[in-house]
């Protein structure tokens, strides 16, 4: 009998040895799966690469270069798809908690919301941050949502997520022509439009002929109006606001409620 539990003793210590060596992880290790992460992260590459592509092409150049024994060295880097995921999300974090501290120690900063659709038809939110840091001029993102919207929940309830914007035909403040649009935040397709416009050519034709002060003029103008390209008087800055108001107003009257 005590010579079973000596070998079971000894077995104990190397099995102990053994979990010991293959748990403990080279610093130069450490400090590669970090970097190889942080490249993974940068290129937006699948977090599985790592282990399925890098460590492997890694290793095989190294053994030829320098010989197997250092390629086999390459293999303790820890570069699993969680590893990865883990390391790129703890990074992230730090990223963003240095941001803030360094956003709070400026006297100013400014701030820009932009939203966008992806290819997967998912609504996203980016915020960028503009600041002072060391004398240089910092710009970085420390926002991203995606609202993940689905269509059948939509189509059920006839609710449209859609963003709004408008352009004029000329820059300046000046432009006789103006339009807005309606688009889905799902799909990136536009469900709508309204043209603003303080010119009619046909107008501009009837007065020269028959003289905007004349009597032919006002009965001709009273048949036309119904069809007058002039849908806006004011301002051709005040277009795009007025442009969302009409479009607004059409859903509603359609039943497709919008949220912008």
């Amino acid at each position: 009998m005590p010579i079973f539990f000596q070998r079971r003793a000894e077995n104990l210590k190397i099995q102990s040895a053994n979990l010991k060596k293959f748990t403990t992880i080279p610093q130069n290790a450490l400090r590669a799966s970090l970097e190889v992460s942080y490249l993974i992260g940068k290129t937006m590459k699948p977090n599985t690469i790592g282990e399925s592509l890098i460590l492997p092409a890694a290793t095989k150049m190294t053994s030829i270069m320098h010989g197997d024994k250092y390629g086999i060295e390459l293999k303790t880097i820890p570069l699993s798809r969680d590893t990865v995921s883990r390391r790129i999300s703890e990074m992230s974090r730090n990223i963003e908690s240095e941001v803030i501290k360094r956003i709070q120690n400026p006297s100013v900063f400014a701030l820009q919301l932009d939203e966008t659709t992806d290819i997967t038809k998912m609504s996203q939110l980016i915020a960028y941050v503009r600041f002072i840091f060391n004398e240089d001029i910092t710009e970085t993102y420390i926002y991203f949502y995606v609202a993940k919207v689905w269509k059948e929940k939509q189509l059920e309830k006839n609710i449209r997520n859609v963003t709004f914007d408008g352009t004029w035909l000329t820059r300046g403040h000046s432009s006789q022509i103006g339009v807005g649009c309606v688009i889905d935040l799902l799909t990136g397709f536009v469900m709508d439009f309204e043209i603003m416009s303080k010119h009619c050519i046909e107008c501009e034709h009837a007065k020269s002929g028959l003289g905007e002060n004349s009597a032919e003029f006002h009965v001709w103008y009273e048949g036309h109006i119904s069809s007058c390209a002039i849908n806006h008087v004011g301002s051709s800055c005040a277009m795009e606001q007025e442009a969302a108001l009409k479009l607004w107003q059409r859903s509603e009257d359609s039943g497709k409620h919008i949220n912008i």
